[in-house]
């Protein structure tokens, strides 16, 4: 059994009676079955720790009273330097203060809640590699002031996952699999958080600061550049985002002296619904002994798996079921149908472009796969009517070779021109989407923030034989679909 020090066992008890006194304000009355069994199992570990600690205590006394009868009686004593204990950046993270007795109202709970997830992001660094730390910053700072739930559920999980000691036993838990300490209890206070909110159930709260669905901005990475470009909405506390949307405001002439025509707006309620996705990642156990930075990295591990996901939906997601709506399906925005049949040409782009109504012009963008903007560069032969060069197509300018968020540097007909690795390439094909001209902003992005991890300690072989692997499955929410589909034109093969 390993010894469990005495700062592990004040801390933790520190944890389990935050714990119990917020399920004393979410549950006023009588506690349902399985909450009161985890609520007397939590006073029963509390006061296994507090007679531990008392025992200790006592230890104590009794030595300093030996080691003082056996001090020579004829030295001269000073009085010793007085200690003063100050309060340290690891208080925040000490869920007793937030409950009652430890504050006067709700109102003061809330903005301790809040004060404290502020200074913790203040002095943490997300672990994504690639990761502008002040823009990522500033996007959970907006969810924390203007996002957050009624109790509170974004500031309680940084406060959970974002404290040193829970860093720590996510570490251990990863490294060596042992339901021991405090390690055991990470899946508890998932299971308390899981109490508060609707949120993936089971598994262990990853750090926040490794979590990636905190990063409003994502990671800048150029395999997914919608992120960089779209609407991007977090809510925290529910599952569904509704929205309002108006139509244009019309208006009319009308005679003197008679009764005004009423002419109001079209109002409609778009909706969103966060769906689960995952993405998994396995690690060999000499990786996990010899790697300490390996917990690290595997927030890059997951980013990617994320990222790749998202792209390949957010291209060309059927939008039925679980799957996200891809800007590249057909419909998804107006279709715009070529003029020729089963041909792609240098007509197609202005006809593509005049149709897109001119409110949403100014902050319109190209998408294209790679291949296609490679077939569009062959176009441009003379004056650089396309890609605004002088002398044809040499100097176009090449694509970027990683592109940040995408973004090729180019610019086609005086509109941004962005890659998306799975957009359709084939130029020939009926009713295939091979490009849009979109305003991007009338795409959004729905993240229910707050991601999850399975730990399976052994991976088996197709015999079921141990490959000597331990797994981690990631578990988030999110969606995508367009909020106004006459914002965008979609190039369709006739």
């Amino acid at each position: 059994m390993e010894y469990i020090t005495q700062e592990d066992k004040a801390s933790r008890v520190n944890e389990l009676t935050g714990l119990l006194s917020r399920m004393a304000v979410e549950y006023p009355g009588v506690l349902p079955a399985d909450v009161q069994t985890k609520y007397d199992d939590m006073k029963a570990e509390i006061a296994k720790h507090q007679a531990d600690m008392a025992a200790w205590a006592a230890r104590q006394q009794d030595l300093e009273a030996l080691v003082r009868a056996e001090a020579p009686k004829n030295v001269e004593r000073g009085e010793g330097p007085t200690i003063v204990m100050r309060r340290t950046d690891a208080d925040i993270y000490d869920l007793n203060q937030y409950g009652r007795g430890h504050v006067s109202s709700l109102e003061e709970r809330d903005q301790k809640f809040l004060d404290n997830a502020k200074r913790s992001l203040d002095s943490s660094m997300f672990a994504q590699s690639n990761v502008i730390q002040d823009k990522a910053k500033e996007g959970v700072e907006d969810l924390l002031e203007n996002h957050d739930s009624a109790n509170k559920e974004l500031a309680t999980r940084m406060l959970l996952t974002g404290s040193p000691q829970y860093k720590r036993d996510f570490a251990a838990s990863l490294r060596e699999m042992r339901p021991i300490g405090t390690v055991a209890n990470l899946s508890e206070r998932a299971a308390a958080l899981a109490v508060v909110g609707t949120t993936t159930t089971g598994g262990y709260m990853l750090p926040y600061t490794f979590d990636p669905t905190f990063i409003k901005t994502g990671a800048w990475t150029s395999v997914n550049p919608y992120r960089q470009i779209c609407r991007v909405e977090q809510i925290v506390g529910s599952n569904n985002w509704q929205g309002v949307s108006v139509g244009a405001v019309p208006a009319i002439y009308e005679t003197e002296a008679l009764a005004v025509t009423e002419a109001g707006p079209t109002f409609a309620r778009p909706s969103l619904t966060a769906q689960r996705a995952s993405s998994f990642v396995s690690l060999s156990y000499e990786t996990l002994q010899d790697r300490p930075d390996v917990v690290s990295e595997i927030a890059d591990l997951i980013q990617e798996g994320k990222d790749t996901l998202e792209e390949a939906q957010f291209s060309v997601g059927v939008g039925t079921t679980v799957y996200p709506l891809g800007m590249f399906v057909k419909s998804t925005f107006t279709v715009k149908e070529t003029i020729t049949n089963d041909t792609f040409a240098v007509a197609d782009l202005d006809a593509t472009e005049a149709a897109l109504p001119i409110r949403h012009r100014a902050a319109a963008v190209w998408g294209f796969s790679r291949a296609v903007i490679r077939i569009i560069q062959g176009w441009e032969t003379a004056y650089g009517k396309y890609f605004a060069s002088t002398l044809g197509y040499p100097s176009v300018g090449e694509l970027q070779g990683n592109p940040p968020g995408g973004n090729t540097g180019l610019s086609l007909l005086g509109y941004p021109v962005w890659e998306f690795p799975s957009a359709p390439v084939t130029v020939t094909g009926d009713d295939t989407i091979v490009g849009i001209l979109v305003s991007p902003k009338n795409y959004m992005i729905l993240d229910r923030v707050g991601m999850n991890v399975e730990l399976i300690p052994n991976l088996v072989d197709g015999s079921g034989l141990p490959t000597g692997q331990r797994g981690i499955l990631a578990l988030w929410r999110n969606t995508a679909k367009a909020l106004n589909a006459d914002a965008g034109r979609q190039v369709n093969i006739n």
